[in-house]
């Protein structure tokens, strides 16, 4: 017994010979750590550029989301959208561009967002709200979840009432003629109108424009475009 707690005491005593370890081994900081880090510079160097990716890293990830939240809240573009449906492979396909009135703020697309998703997203809300009240009486429950759906859908029709009417849309519909597929509507516009502001969108992204040059640009095309009837 008296063999092992010498062992023991000679083994602490070299323990503390070895001074106090580095903040980073440690995860406390200490007037040791200053001295560390002085006299390795390489260290301290290293430590920093972790810390910098890890913080660049972070950043990364909130824009991606922040990025992501935009584009399911107010849709992919600030100008409007290109729909494609269906969407899987069929012989046939409607290709529709639509875009906004110039100028157009967040809010107004996040309700335009809210009145083209409504109708799916409000029959999911409406059976989960029948499954939330699945103690209740079937048709008060019932009564509830249409109550919901169409709240909801009354609400996105008086958001978008004013700028509804002045969203212009072009239509591409593929379809297979006689053995082979043919394209019809105004192909040349419509081809030009995504092309240009796409590469709009880019030249924003880069810097290359200002947002008045974009919205200048997104202007001349929503021009082009014929009213709705």
């Amino acid at each position: 017994m008296t063999d092992f707690s010498r062992r023991g005491r000679r083994t602490s005593a070299r323990s503390d010979d070895l001074g106090p370890l580095p903040a980073e081994h440690t995860g406390v900081d200490h007037p040791g750590a200053d001295r560390f880090r002085e006299a390795n510079p390489r260290a301290q160097s290293h430590q920093t550029e972790r810390r910098t990716s890890v913080d660049g890293h972070a950043a990364d990830l909130g824009n991606l989301v922040g990025r992501g939240l935009v584009a399911v809240c107010e849709g992919p573009n600030r100008w409007g959208r290109v729909d494609v449906t269906p969407t899987g492979r069929t012989t046939w396909n409607r290709t529709r561009l639509t875009v906004y009135p110039p100028g157009t703020n967040a809010a107004e697309r996040r309700a335009l967002q809210l009145h083209r998703n409504w109708p799916v997203a409000g029959a999911v809300v409406a059976l989960f709200v029948m499954l939330a009240l699945s103690s209740w009486p079937p048709l008060a429950a019932a009564a509830v979840a249409v109550s919901v759906y169409g709240a909801g859908l009354m609400t996105a029709q008086a958001l978008t009432r004013r700028i509804r009417p002045q969203v212009r849309r072009l239509v591409v519909v593929t379809v297979p003629i006689g053995g082979r597929i043919e394209s019809l509507g105004d192909i040349g516009s419509f081809t030009a109108a995504i092309d240009r502001l796409h590469a709009l969108d880019e030249l924003r992204r880069r810097g290359a424009i200002t947002p008045a040059e974009h919205e200048a640009g997104w202007a001349e095309i929503y021009s082009a475009l014929p009213p709705r009837a």
